[in-house]
């Protein structure tokens, strides 16, 4: 029996659509919530500086930070970031408090977690030790 080795195909990331995106249609846009929206381009240059920004907490590939925000354009823009950085995105639910946001943190064992001020009380549930563990921490939109 013989075996034949398969060449995986190489199939674009996400950051090399949104890239190509932004030259064929800069202008167009592209993401959009209640606070406004994005055009390709705007979308490229956020995600190229939050990339940056993950970067300089010391996220390397391979690395899982902790998302935890509501649907919109910032958990898009994140989310994006670390595809771009091949860094695992750990989506925890924004309601979660206490012992199930504990289990989560725990079990996944994130570098960073990056939070909304929506949440900033849930957050604050969770306990000492399991926030503890975390390198970092980032509150978007601290006010609200």
């Amino acid at each position: 029996m013989s075996s034949t080795a398969l060449s995986p195909t190489p199939f674009p990331g996400i950051h090399e659509i949104l890239a190509g995106q932004a030259v064929a249609r800069p202008h167009a846009t592209f993401l959009r919530d209640h606070h406004g929206a994005l055009t390709f381009e705007e979308t490229r240059q956020q995600v190229g500086l939050l990339a940056a920004g993950l970067a300089r907490q010391g996220v390397t590939p391979g690395d899982r930070i902790a998302l935890m925000l509501p649907n919109g354009i910032d958990f898009v823009l994140l989310w994006m970031a670390c595809a771009r950085m091949r860094v695992l995105c750990v989506f925890v639910n924004p309601a979660y408090v206490g012992d199930m946001l504990d289990y989560v943190l725990d079990d996944a064992a994130p570098k960073g977690l990056i939070c909304d001020g929506t949440v900033a009380a849930n957050v604050r549930s969770a306990s000492g030790d399991v926030l503890g563990r975390l390198k970092w921490a980032c509150m978007l939109h601290p006010g609200n």
